[in-house]
């Protein structure tokens, strides 16, 4: 399988690398169906020809955002566009967004979904409100081997 382009967000303003794929609703008011390339020229070729390969399925590629308690659809260009200049509140979104964080300490070579990092945070949405967030420290070498066998161990959950 290919892998795919990735989601961008932008979590407090910076920006940060997302393993999600959050779905868009074909329903949104907001939320118009139409090819749409943006948001530079000097980009569109990349982008055109990204989105119309297999390495974007789902033919678009959305900007979020998470601030203030809340997860917002900042930006989409490809199949959708957004109505409007204010982001989109994504309270069609529930579920759990992973950030890696550092180095890999493992790599799976048929996708990076699955590599693992020296920390990942996660961020529990429901509804499009943030529920939860915290931080998995992940162990490395012989200790993630020793930790893997016993349940319950291997992962450190921290809270930021």
């Amino acid at each position: 399988m290919t892998e795919q382009i990735r989601e961008n967000l932008l979590l407090n303003g910076e920006p940060v690398f997302m393993f999600n794929f959050p779905a868009i609703p074909r329903d949104h008011p907001r939320i118009l169906q139409e090819f749409h390339l943006e948001p530079a020229l000097d980009r569109a070729s990349f982008v055109f020809s990204c989105i119309g390969s297999t390495a974007c399925w789902r033919r678009y590629i959305g900007t979020w955002e998470v601030r203030d308690g809340q997860f917002f659809l900042k930006m989409v260009f490809g199949h959708y566009k957004i109505d409007g200049p204010e982001p989109v509140p994504a309270t069609w979104f529930s579920g759990t967004l992973r950030l890696p964080q550092g180095k890999i300490l493992d790599h799976d070579p048929w996708t990076s979904l699955e590599s693992i990092y020296e920390k990942e945070i996660r961020i529990r949405i429901r509804k499009g409100l943030v529920v939860k967030q915290e931080v998995r420290v992940n162990c490395s070498g012989f200790v993630r081997r020793l930790c893997s066998r016993i349940p319950g161990i291997g992962k450190l959950v921290l809270k930021p």
